[in-house]
């Protein structure tokens, strides 16, 4: 019954779009699938940075929506469709998918969360005429393998590493970790930009879900319950984990979207970066000039504490993005029999795009209870050591 309110939720907010759409003149059509709304977190940000489209002309709200006038372009207005909610359940996100297909006829499609990469792979080949792109599944889902196929993802380890730096300048000790997924890359790949910055000990707890408010909370406090951690870095979607971390008087590090209006103790956020690629995107739509990619590449913003010091901003200015991933680097992981492999980065090396979208190890200094381990094509071979 649960599943069939939502579709049917949905059902409803896409009927009077239809009634307008068979009205509408020269027009270019993008519907944006999200898998929550107003998280305060990864979809409060991904909402923040589609309407960043607004701002190419005079705007009118519709039931789903907006509608932005153009001026100079090769289409008269751009209509911008929101389908929230979709949630995480893969079996209910392609049929949703499917509706807005259906009533909206879209030019352009885009699956803003993890989750939604099986509905895109399998939709792609059903609408070829339609251009589809994804965001964090690279390379479970390739532009290669399509012509109407895009996949994108923004390279926030860069400023993970940062705040690291930033927490270890502040003069913090042990950090604890809530993270979401302890199985896929990039919330690994989060915890040992974040562990490398802070060079100390982190303790990383897991919650094995992007958005679980309940399960955030009971991570975060088993971390506080240890009495051990001076500050607390969140990962998953909501500012849950900061805000349990100020209660308690630790010190919150923010994650996706600024924590401080929740979560006042925050002594800085690293503030996911969409809207360049989606005005990018959505022109060369426009414009006839897109062509299928795999993007990944910095993009994120740091938000801080009011009080933050100048010395800890210099911090943050003074590293070079280029070095995120630069040796000496030591780690290790676990393959799919659970044998343990050591990882070491010398100097003068450094992991290319593909060992950051592959990362299934861990970094020296991570302290955790689950092990994620290496599907054999993803062996990080040259770095191995015995």
């Amino acid at each position: 019954m649960k599943w069939l309110l939502v579709i049917c939720l949905v059902v409803a907010m896409l009927v009077p779009t239809m009634a307008w759409a068979e009205e509408a003149g020269n027009e270019y059509v993008v519907t944006f699938y999200l898998a929550a709304e107003n998280d305060g977190g990864w979809n409060s940000k991904q909402l923040k940075d589609i309407e960043s489209l607004k701002q190419w002309g005079d705007v009118t709200d519709i039931p789903s929506g907006f509608i932005v006038e153009l001026t100079g372009l090769p289409y008269d207005r751009l209509v911008v469709h929101l389908v929230p909610n979709c949630g995480d359940d893969m079996a209910r996100i392609k049929p949703t998918m499917r509706m807005g297909l259906e009533a909206h006829n879209p030019d352009m499609v885009f699956g803003t969360w993890f989750n939604s990469y099986q509905a895109v792979q399998e939709l792609a080949a059903e609408y070829p005429n339609v251009i589809f792109s994804h965001c964090s599944s690279y390379p479970l889902l390739k532009s290669a393998d399509f012509d109407n196929v895009a996949t994108y993802f923004e390279m926030h380890c860069v400023s993970d590493k940062i705040v690291g730096a930033v927490a270890k300048a502040a003069g913090y000790k042990n950090a604890g970790f809530v993270g979401t997924h302890h199985s896929l890359p990039e919330p690994l790949r989060a915890l040992n930009a974040f562990a490398l910055g802070f060079e100390g000990p982190v303790t990383a707890v897991w919650t094995d879900e992007w958005l679980d408010i309940p399960a955030e909370r009971m991570a975060a406090d088993t971390l506080i319950a240890m009495e051990e951690f001076d500050v607390i870095r969140q990962l998953p979607d909501t500012p849950t984990v900061s805000i349990a971390a100020c209660e308690n008087g630790i010190t919150a590090l923010g994650y996706g979207l600024s924590t401080l209006s929740v979560a006042p103790c925050t002594l800085i956020s690293n503030e996911w970066g969409w809207a360049k690629y989606y005005q990018a995107t959505v022109l060369a739509g426009i414009n006839g000039t897109w062509v299928p990619h795999d993007w990944f590449e910095p993009d994120s913003a740091l938000v801080w504490h009011p009080e933050a010091s100048d010395e800890l901003k210099a911090v943050a200015a003074a590293m070079d993005p280029a070095d995120t991933w630069a040796g000496p680097i030591s780690g290790h992981g676990w393959d799919m029999d659970g044998n343990e492999y050591k990882v070491y980065v010398p100097k003068g090396k450094t992991l290319t795009k593909m060992d950051i979208l592959t990362m299934y190890w861990l970094v020296y200094n991570v302290q955790t209870g689950k092990r994620p381990q290496t599907p054999k094509e993803y062996m990080p071979t040259r770095f191995i050591v015995d």
